[in-house]
């Protein structure tokens, strides 16, 4: 499965970004607000001044043109807030069946530790028919059993995160479709059998716990990938966010590298770091291209578990791009600040 580190540095990733993206922002931009907000009020007034000495047809014209702008756009904000709705709803499903995950993976921790327990019970019983050593087997197939059962209730609980996670996830529609037809059908297929778990613990025949045992790792062995495939396609979807928010400083840093050249200021040492981080960030989206071939390529890999492998490696590596990126940006907004301070030295 993918390492939760690797979402953890992403979402860092997009929060430093955003944070870097202010150093570049104009000192005009207010004052150009400021003069587009009073020409807006200035264009209203006008605008009612020139409706007033329309013809009355032509009034009810551009009044209900008026109608028609205002209604869709009460329209487009009434999408927007049903949109909004639905993603705390998603991102407050996904938190309840984390905790139910993690509650699974700690009883499954517990069941593994007296099934541990058990065993070495056992190995001190070999060829003793004392009544405590027949209590030692009958307490070691109950462990047995509720070692089985938690496995079972974790492997649900992880799909069911995975549908729940797609569904918060930024995503398009199509692939929470695609992905989500593929994860709800082996959710069905394991709650099926978790339905009937309970009749397997109260049978007395150790054959047949050990034979639903081996069909809980069976299951799990053919479809742990579709879980990684998810998982995977989240990520590499908010690698494309931050990859877009890297292109986007990118051309703010060139901005700037030319307004510095055209005040005559020495660019040579910004460039160069403009550069390296042009070079992190074309390796980023090289390995994100790649990532999403491997992904594409799944369904006719012969063996899915090496693609993925394959796939989580360059994410990691790709990660480790945009580390060094956000290190090279720190190192242009130093150089910018000293060159800027240096300017105003000069002026004074």
């Amino acid at each position: 499965m993918v390492n939760n580190k690797i979402f953890a540095m992403l979402i860092a990733g997009i929060l430093l970004a955003s944070t870097i993206s202010l150093v570049f922002a104009s000192e005009n931009d207010e004052n150009a607000n400021t003069e587009n907000s009073d020409a807006q009020v200035q264009s209203e007034v006008d605008s009612e001044n020139v409706v007033a000495d329309m013809p009355e047809d032509a009034v009810v014209k551009v009044k209900s043109i008026r109608q028609s702008i205002d209604d869709r756009i009460a329209k487009k904000k009434e999408l927007l807030n049903r949109a909004k709705k639905f993603r705390e709803e998603s991102r407050e499903a996904l938190k309840d069946v984390k905790d139910e995950l993690k509650e699974a993976k700690q009883k499954l921790r517990e069941s593994k530790v007296n099934f541990e327990s058990a065993k070495d019970e056992l190995e001190k019983c070999k060829g003793i028919q004392s009544d405590n050593c027949k209590k030692s087997r009958k307490d070691a197939k109950t462990h047995v059993a509720k070692l089985v059962d938690g496995s079972i209730e974790h492997i649900y609980r992880t799909l069911e995160k995975a549908v729940a996670s797609v569904e918060a996830s930024g995503l398009s529609e199509e692939q929470k479709t695609a992905l989500n037809a593929d994860l709800n059908s082996k959710l069905q297929e394991i709650n099926a059998f978790r339905q009937t778990q309970g009749q397997i613990q109260a049978q007395s025949s150790l054959k047949e716990i050990k034979d639903a045992a081996k069909k809980v790792h069976d299951f799990w062995k053919s479809n742990k990938d579709s879980v990684k495939e998810s998982n995977a396609r989240i990520t590499i979807a908010k690698l494309g966010g931050i990859v877009q928010k890297m292109e986007s400083l990118q051309l703010k840093l060139n901005k700037r590298v030319e307004d510095f050249k055209a005040q005559g200021k020495d660019t040579v040492d910004v460039e160069s770091k403009i550069s390296a981080f042009n070079e992190k960030l074309d390796s980023v989206k090289s390995l994100q291209g790649e990532v999403e071939s491997l992904l594409d390529s799944l369904d006719s890999a012969d063996d899915t578990s090496a693609v993925m492998k394959a796939a989580v490696d360059k994410m990691r590596e790709a990660h480790a791009q945009i580390k060094d990126a956000h290190i090279i940006l720190k190192e242009v907004q130093n150089s910018i600040r000293t060159q800027e301070a240096l300017s105003a030295g000069l002026n004074e």
